[in-house]
């Protein structure tokens, strides 16, 4: 990153008048006489470097302190635009220590200073070095008055250090930032060359966070900017090597190379531009079309140039090219070149160590893409062993990266970087396995599977538990800081939807930023300042099967899958034993999956449909499910992938023969045999596992069902993120009876219409042990964030405006011992590679419930008012919630005359998550409202007998 010409250009403008103004003394006066000569000639850079070397000595020797720190960063410029790194530090240092004699007058050239050590560092591969520089430069020119430009370039500085260390989702405020300042401040707004820079980092940070047609949108925006710019200007030569680049990375190969056509075109004759880099993209390019030879010719002719060009000092760089010629070594099969190659790509960036720890790495993202491309290599080889060992290190470059990045968008980012590490893990794991059953592979693959699992739900649980450690005035503004991040988010996010122009939004996203940098700014305090917070923040231990073991029931087996492009690995876990399989998934895996799916949800309309379901039914339990299932009648299962969105208790066991003749509530359902009950992740199982709570609370159950507003209702009838709902109507009749029936049932309180507002919950539900709300949700499939859960309107404000989002509920405390999310699809949504499906339902679970009910798709109200009946019936008998719920369904299929009502669709939408605990409370309370019903009852018959008995007194009188 070659960027100090700007800062230059921006320090001369602001500079140039001071300059004028300095002392006439002999020394000063001939001091001032080279400075201002150097500056004239600043694009000759040779000339520039005489000069401003004669003025140093006269301009320290007259005490001309401004201007000779001026002229330390005008020498960086100088050597850094020559490629010399090594002088362009040694100025940049220079220009700090000058600038420290007096911070006061000197805070401008002070904070360029420190723009410069930041983009050496930046291009010697040091990016969290430089991203400490940009941000102390952000921080000064933030208090100076006039230094919108300024600003604006350290807001671009670091957002692309942040951008290189992969944390794009912070990356993105603080480019998006400093664009809006640039068009501002620049003299030709948004028409000025200047922005291209800018436009080219924000087109690389979306193309990290993968969104290609914004990335493609700031690209032609650069062309247009460039238009009128000469052939052989730097800016068009570096704009053709971004290009060629960007198509690279996007596999766009014809257009790469002709960018680097264009860029061998435009470029000075006798001055080749970059040669090092052009040989380098020309050789990607052919590694890419398979022609491994031209490719390595290329690569280390690339690394001859940068030999040459004394670039040794630059780690990043260098690792990246062995990387490239390990790969194309590969490619012909010349294995001890390639490992050698990969080997010295990991010493370059400090990784070679058999004895590194998740912190240790110096260059942890980079280190990660290289461990992940040797990974790729050794499994073509069979080197399972190297393999297993390169992904136990790989994973801990995860892990590093993984308490660096605070962004929520940059944590997904790397969980879908991360997902192949722990796939190669899991392979190599079970290579080893078949040959030796050792339980050390077994434990090792199974936590590989949790690390993809649910990660950034832990990360939150963490994190709220770690807050709980603070004073209470700290979280409390750490809390509110968030809360008001979130407000404003969602407001840019509707802005954005609704196409509102970028100038009408400029409100919401500097109140983002603004936001962003206190937020920030109080993490590293907190961080800094109180190191439990820190250790309980970042203390992730993954569960194995060893841990599981003294967790699980004698009856209970749990299931945990991981899925992969090729096969679908299974861990068994019992009390006594566990297995490991690799389950061969057969062509068209995922579409007979999504269409399995798509047949469970909804009525057949043909019978030939209700035949594929039942097939599909039989053919995906012969698949998932082991044999030694048989054995437990329990069955806890961790899914991934598609998987989440499956309920297991559809699933048939037997074959089509066994199957003839029989009407749905006949068939060997699974459920009919074993209890499921679902968890995120084993890690999270074993966080959940605490006794039932209800004791501790001041009520023990809650139901809440609310009538809607003609908003609320355009929104479930297929707006943009137009989701279908149980019913048409502005409040669910059978919802409220359900309610109804449920508090007569259980005692407790029950909030129906206007009552079920937003506010109410957010004031009752943490004072509950059971909360069951039967309502309408819709899903927000472009931000999973904003999910929502329908309440009663009370008002325009966001805290009461009757739609309550995931990411709403992660703000809050609501500890109750079961959720009940009587509603459609408050278990489905957004299925994050990496991580998992991102629900509603995550969002109780976040914000401390330890178990709940919830739906897959949109049941019907009647067929779910009635299970909710049954279900709470067993609940009071003592039964486990996973058994309760068997029990429920089994009564309904059972109560079924007519066989259409006896299809998946009715009664298999609801699956339980999390503790699984029996709620032996709602026992003790329901005995209670018994015997004082039978004691009331007793009291009456006693009255009418005692009346009966005088009337007959006074007759026989």
């Amino acid at each position: 990153m070659r960027t100090a010409w700007v800062l230059a250009g921006i320090w001369l403008g602001c500079c140039w008048p001071a300059m004028s103004q300095q002392p006439a003394a002999a020394d000063s006066s001939l001091g001032m006489q080279h400075f201002e000569y150097a500056l004239s000639r600043i694009h000759q850079l040779d000339t520039a470097i005489v000069y401003f070397q004669k003025a140093l000595p006269l301009l320290s020797a007259s005490g001309q302190w401004e201007t000779y720190t001026n002229a330390l960063n005008a020498l960086h410029y100088c050597y850094f635009e020559q490629d010399d790194f090594v002088q362009a530090e040694h100025y940049a240092l220079a220009a700090l220590r000058a600038a420290r004699r007096q911070p006061d007058s000197l805070s401008m050239a002070y904070a360029y200073a420190l723009n410069n050590l930041g983009t050496v560092c930046s291009l010697k591969g040091d990016h969290y070095g430089a991203v400490a520089y940009f941000r102390q430069a952000m921080q000064l020119q933030q208090a100076l008055p006039g230094q919108e430009d300024g600003l604006a370039d350290a807001c671009s500085n670091l957002g692309l250090m942040l951008m290189r260390t992969g944390d794009f989702g912070q990356a993105l405020t603080y480019v998006q930032q400093a664009l809006r300042l640039k068009k501002s401040s620049l003299p030709k707004g948004e028409a000025d060359p200047l922005l291209a820079r800018t436009y080219r980092i924000l087109a690389e940070i979306y193309q990290g966070l993968g969104r290609p047609a914004a990335s493609d949108t700031c690209l032609h925006r650069i062309d247009e900017l460039l238009a009128d710019v000469a052939g052989n200007n730097i800016r068009r030569l570096r704009h053709e090597q971004y290009l060629a680049d960007y198509y690279l990375e996007n596999g766009r190969l014809e257009q790469a190379t002709a960018a680097l056509n264009r860029l061998e075109t435009l470029q000075s004759p006798g001055q080749p531009f970059r040669p090092e880099a052009v040989a380098q993209l020309r050789g990607e390019i052919a590694l890419e079309y398979g022609a491994f030879g031209q490719a390595q010719a290329l690569f280390r002719r690339a690394l001859r140039l940068q030999r040459a060009r004394g670039n040794f000092g630059r780690p990043g760089l260098l690792a990246n090219l062995y990387d490239l010629l390990a790969r194309a070594s590969a490619g012909l099969d010349q294995q001890d070149s390639c490992l050698h190659y990969f080997d010295l790509a990991l010493h370059t960036l400090g990784a070679s160590t058999n004895f590194l720890k998740a912190g240790d790495f110096i260059y942890p993202r980079q280190s990660l893409r290289v461990l992940l491309h040797k990974g790729e290599v050794l499994q073509k080889w069979g080197l399972y062993q190297a393999m297993l060992h390169n992904s136990q290190l790989a994973s801990l470059a995860v892990q590093q990266l993984r308490q660096e990045y605070r962004g929520e968008y940059s944590k997904t980012l790397l969980a879908e970087l991360a997902a192949p590490i722990y796939e190669q893990g899991i392979a190599a794991a079970w290579q080893l396995y078949a040959t030796t059953p050792d339980p050390y592979l077994l434990e090792t693959a199974f936590v590989f599977s949790e690390q993809s699992k649910a990660i950034l739900l832990l990360e939150s649980l963490l994190n709220a538990q770690a807050g709980l450690s603070l004073p209470a005035s700290l979280r409390h503004e750490l809390y509110a800081l968030e809360a008001s991040l979130d407000f404003y988010r969602r407001k840019d996010f509707e802005a954005r939807q609704a196409g509102t122009h970028e100038s009408e939004r400029a409100a919401w996203e500097q109140e983002v930023f603004s936001l962003h940098l206190r937020h920030d700014s109080l993490l590293r305090v907190l961080e800094t300042t109180y190191p439990a917070y820190y250790q309980q923040k970042y203390a992730r231990e993954f569960s194995g099967p060893a841990a599981l073991q003294d967790l699980l029931e004698a009856d209970q087996l749990l299931l945990s899958y991981f899925h992969t492009p090729a096969y679908l690995y299974l861990f068994a876990v019992g009390r006594d034993s566990s297995s490991f399989y690799r389950l061969e998934t057969g062509p068209g895996y995922d579409r007979k999956m999504r269409r399995f799916l798509q047949l469970l949800s909804q009525p057949p309309a043909q019978p030939e449909q209700a035949d594929s379901m039942l097939w599909l039914a039989g053919h995906f339990y012969r698949k998932l499910i082991p044999p030694a299932a048989a054995a437990y009648p329990r069955l806890t299962l961790i899914p991934h992938g598609l998987l989440g969105y499956l309920p297991f208790e559809a699933l048939l066991q037997g074959d089509e023969a066994s199957w003839a003749g029989l009407k749905y509530q006949q068939l060997p359902w699974l459920v009919k045999r074993h209890a499921c009950s679902y968890a995120y992740s084993a890690t999270l199982y074993a966080t959940a596992r605490t006794p039932a709570r209800g004791q501790g609370f001041a009520h023990k159950w809650l139901g809440m069902a609310p009538a809607y507003s003609a908003a609320q209702m355009s929104r479930l009838g297929g707006g943009s993120e137009g989701l279908a709902s149980r019913s048409d109507s502005s409040y669910l009749p059978f919802a409220q009876e359900e309610v109804q029936s449920l508090k007569a049932l259980l005692g407790g309180h029950a909030l129906l219409k206007q009552q079920a507002s937003e506010q109410a919950f957010r004031q009752e539900a943490g004072r509950y042990a059971i909360l069951h709300l039967a309502t309408h949700a819709t899903i927000a499939d472009r931000n999973p964030l904003y999910n929502q859960l329908f309440f009663s309107p009370e008002g325009s404000k966001a805290e009461n405006d009757g739609l309550l989002e995931t990411h709403e509920l992660y703000r809050m405390h609501i500890p109750a011992d079961l959720v009940v999310l009587s509603a459609c699809q408050t278990g489905t949504g957004t299925l994050q590679l990496g991580e998992g499906i991102i629900s509603l339902s995550r969002g109780f679970r976040m914000a401390g419930s330890s178990s709940l009910l919830v739906s897959l798709w949109d049941v019907p109200d009647e067929p779910t008012a009635a299970l909710m009946k049954a279900f709470y019936q067993e609940l009071i008998q003592g039964q486990p919630k996973d058994m309760a719920l068997q029990r429920a369904h089994l009564a309904y299929l059972a109560r079924q005359q007519e066989s259409v009502y006896a299809h998946p669709r009715f009664w298999a939408g609801f699956v339980p998550l999390g503790n699984m605990e029996p709620l032996t409370y709602l026992g003790k309370s329901s005995l209670r409202y018994v015997w004082i019903a039978g004691g009331l009852l007793l009291l009456v018959l006693l009255v009418l007998l005692a009346r009966k008995g005088a009337a007959r007194f006074f007759l026989r009188a």
